[in-house]
């Protein structure tokens, strides 16, 4: 989210530094208790091969995370500078840039809540304590309208679907989950 603070004067020391300096910190955190829980529980004759998977999904995830990112940021610099011009070029850089690093965001913060809601489901499930989660993607909201240029058809051309979704739109899988016809249901996000 810090690299979404991003502008056109942003300095390398002051803004970027830093940035740089919390992910390696971040990384550095976060790959050795990766490893640890991804093979915890293996043989002791597998950790090798449980190893290597876990190695070659984050090749993997981070090459199509990384084509799908630049995808996003090639998108915005286009439509940009469609709309203000090429005189608006390094603009458009940095607007591509951040809407790259929140779409980064939102992706870490679906991951985030996805572990959290299987790991709370196992954890509760011996006390018969459901667990799920909704995540529905773009759900258009009063603060949207107070955006410049903002309607429910702009709203439409950002989904697959055609329209964004409306919060009634989330209300009945929410009563679904939480009723008795989901006894059996735990651990899961609805997308």
């Amino acid at each position: 989210l810090l690299a979404s603070l991003l502008t056109i004067d942003s300095s390398y020391v002051g803004t970027v530094m830093p940035l740089l300096v919390v992910m390696g910190v971040g990384m550095g955190l976060v790959f050795a208790p990766a490893m640890a829980s991804g093979t915890l529980g293996v043989d002791r004759n597998d950790a090798g091969v449980a190893s290597a998977m876990i190695n070659t999904m984050q090749q993997v995830g981070g090459s199509v995370g990384t084509a799908a990112l630049s995808s996003v940021f090639a998108s915005s610099v286009s439509h940009y500078v469609r709309d203000n011009g090429p005189e608006a070029i390094g603009a458009a850089q940095v607007h591509g840039y951040t809407v790259a690093f929140w779409c980064s965001a939102a992706v870490f913060a679906t991951g985030a809540i996805v572990a959290f809601t299987r790991t709370l489901a196992i954890e509760l499930a011996e006390k018969h304590i459901r667990v799920n989660a909704l995540a529905p993607g773009l759900i258009e909201v009063p603060r949207y309208f107070d955006m410049p240029g903002y309607t429910r058809e702009f709203g439409g051309t950002m989904v697959p679907w055609g329209r964004v979704g409306l919060p009634e739109d989330i209300g009945k899988p929410a009563v679904f989950f939480l009723s008795d016809n989901a006894d059996f249901i735990t651990g899961q996000t609805l997308y």
